[in-house]
């Protein structure tokens, strides 16, 4: 182009890659050309690259969903920018960071009332129509994610100040357990827990959610329990009573058969909450254990 800063000025709006001034020898034209076309190849190549990182990101959301939801339930991310980078990269139903967040676990029976155990236990196909099912039931009034772990299914939910109240959270969630027994023959024990703020903080929730469920294991299977602080003071009252079953033995190994019934009245006392019997199938396996330990002391004998 000629010497003229207009021209250079009009050069550099259309983002040229050189400005030559005539005249120029052929060898700066030909360097001003392979220097044009390398950086276009390498804006195709950059363009190239993400567009498969997109394409990587699309075609695998499930599985980045669930690892994001699994770092948040193990407190594992910490930087909110990241997170809510992440939340928006891969479509995922929370508006606010900054909103109350709160874990719901659906803990089930993963087979059909009837069945023997047999049946193989949190059938893949089984539990994708509950999880199908969580979610239409709740997506009406909450933004919510789930995820299947450990035979669970487990909810996020987002809880704005207008629907911050967990009884009729519960209520709803009793309506839901209703639906998944009719339409699966599965009973549920559903633990809610307390609500958390930022998002980032919601495995605080889950633990709580957890130790509802296990509440629900000793006070009876079915129900809703909204996590209760004192849950967490008496859960050490629930542990399986290891004392009251060396109790029993020592008795057998004496051959003291007045004191038998007394032992057997404590270790089910033991595994009673507020009048309500335990798991019958603990009940069961300790029966089968005593009748053992009463066997092995006999042949001991």
């Amino acid at each position: 182009g000629y010497d003229d800063f207009y021209f250079a000025q009009k050069a550099i709006e259309l983002q040229t890659t050189n400005y030559l001034l005539k005249p120029c020898r052929p060898e700066q034209i030909l360097q001003s050309v392979l220097k044009a076309k390398n950086l276009i190849s390498a804006k195709k190549r950059r363009s190239a690259v993400l567009h498969n990182y997109h394409e990587l990101i699309r075609n695998n959301i499930p599985i980045l969903k669930e690892r994001l939801l699994k770092d948040l339930l193990k407190g594992n991310l910490h930087d909110a920018a990241v997170l809510k980078q992440k939340l928006i990269s891969y479509g995922m139903a929370f508006s606010d960071l900054t909103h109350d967040f709160c874990a719901v676990i659906f803990n089930g029976d993963w087979w059909p009332e009837g069945q023997s155990s047999a049946w193989p236990k949190a059938d893949e196909y089984l539990m994708l129509a509950v999880m199908d099912t969580i979610k239409q039931g709740l997506t009406p009034r909450y933004r919510c994610e789930t995820l299947d772990e450990s035979n669970q299914v487990i909810v996020i939910l987002e809880v704005t100040a207008e629907d911050d109240d967990r009884l009729a959270l519960a209520a709803e969630l009793e309506k839901l357990k209703r639906q998944i027994n009719q339409q699966y023959d599965l009973s549920m024990t559903i633990g809610i827990g307390g609500p958390v703020s930022p998002l980032a903080a919601v495995g605080r929730s889950y633990q709580q959610a957890a130790t509802a469920v296990e509440t629900g294991f000793f006070s009876g299977e079915n129900q809703v329990i909204i996590y209760d602080p004192q849950m967490s003071v008496q859960s050490s009252k629930f542990l399986y009573p290891f004392q009251e079953i060396k109790q029993i033995i020592r008795v057998l190994e004496k051959g003291d058969e007045e004191m038998v019934p007394a032992a057997v009245g404590e270790f089910f006392q033991a595994i009673t909450v507020a009048g309500k019997s335990a798991k019958g199938e603990i009940q069961k396996l300790s029966m089968t254990l005593l009748s053992n330990i009463l066997h092995f002391c006999v042949d001991q004998s």
